[in-house]
């Protein structure tokens, strides 16, 4: 026998003593109460008898202590949970007893586990998989967000929850159209997940508008603060993860600010193009397509420009001029890899392209 099992045969003797030790406790002190509610002996013969029953069970847990028992306070908890609680401390103590020598208490520890449930290959293949994903939400430019939804498509529970933390931590407003199919997800644990998500960033467009606007202040002549707050308020309102009174106001927040930009910089073209789209989303047509016309006479007209005036010109009910600017610009604006194709198809209509193919 080795030193393990030696230590092992005298604790599983003392779990035993201790076990009916309870159980007499509680068939004494059941015997005591019944006593007591029926009436049939004295209320202080009980209560001595059941000071007795404590006394013994003192000495036991005492003696218990002195023989070494101390990796076993069986008979301690036993008479502290009687001598307060009578025969249910006695019965709560039996029970213990009983789950300690069901369930041993050499249990697996959390680390084993862990490495139980996820195996090492796939903890490296979620660390590659998060590192793949901080560098798309990292990188400066462009965002493609085409791994983000292949994995919120097909991916598992974990790949998926790596994608929206990876989100919530660099978020770009690119992301937003991934995050909102996360919100429709079958996965009760991906839609929660993806809705406190929403809720972080939320908090941080606060705390970032609340920077930028301060720092604006600080710097009331600094084109760049400015701009930054307009840009800013923009790009968040754009998302779609606001609330519409927010989103509303992050709208008239960025309007307001590019026009105090344009004041001081008045030949920003891309920033004229903002004001614009964000008449267009107010409906106010006329204005927008008269800040789109100021930019032509200027020099300052793009490309990118065409598909908004184009929009403003269609709302006006200014077909004939919807008409001959489609035509004229069609080269420019018929470019796949610059527009969408609905957008590029829209324009080659209105320029006359569509119905001369039909009419051939």
């Amino acid at each position: 026998m080795n030193a393990t099992q030696a230590e092992v045969a005298p604790r599983s003797r003392i779990e035993l003593a201790a076990g009916a030790a309870a159980f007499l406790s509680f068939a004494v002190e059941g015997l005591l109460a019944i006593l007591v509610l029926e009436r049939m002996a004295p209320v202080a013969l009980v209560f001595a008898g059941h000071l007795v029953v404590v006394a013994l069970l003192a000495i036991a847990a005492f003696a218990h202590r002195r023989a070494g028992g101390r990796s076993t306070p069986l008979f301690a908890l036993l008479a502290i949970t009687t001598a307060v609680f009578g025969p249910l401390g006695a019965a709560g103590s039996l029970l213990v007893f009983i789950l300690r020598a069901v369930f041993p208490d050499d249990a697996q520890g959390f680390e084993a586990w862990y490495r139980a449930l996820f195996p090492e290959d796939e903890v490296e293949e979620e660390r590659r998989l998060a590192s793949l994903l901080d560098r798309v939400a990292g990188q400066e430019g462009e965002v493609s967000i085409g791994p983000l939804f292949d994995i919120l498509s097909h991916g598992t529970r974990a790949q998926k929850q790596i994608a929206i933390a990876v989100m919530t931590r660099g978020f770009n407003p690119v992301f937003a159209p991934a995050l909102r199919m996360a919100l429709r997800d079958t996965d009760n644990a991906i839609r929660v997940q993806a809705a406190t998500s929403m809720t972080t960033i939320e908090n941080n467009f606060m705390k970032r508008a609340t920077a930028l606007d301060k720092a604006a202040r600080a710097a009331p002549d600094s084109p760049e603060a400015l701009k930054a707050v307009a840009q800013f308020n923009d790009d968040y309102a754009a998302t779609g993860l606001l609330d519409p009174l927010r989103e509303r106001r992050s709208r008239r927040t960025a309007l307001d600010t590019y026009l105090k930009y344009l004041k001081l910089v008045p030949d920003d073209g891309p920033v004229r193009l903002a004001v614009a789209r964000l008449l267009i989303r107010r409906k106010r047509y006329n204005v927008a397509a008269a800040v789109l016309e100021r930019c032509r006479r200027d020099g300052l007209f793009t490309s990118n420009m065409a598909p908004w005036y184009m929009e403003c010109l269609f709302h006006l009910r200014r077909y004939s001029d919807l008409r001959r600017f489609a035509d004229s610009h069609l080269g420019d604006v018929a470019q796949l890899d610059q527009f969408p194709i609905r957008v590029v198809e829209m324009v080659r209509l209105w320029a006359g392209e569509g119905l001369a193919e039909k009419a051939a």
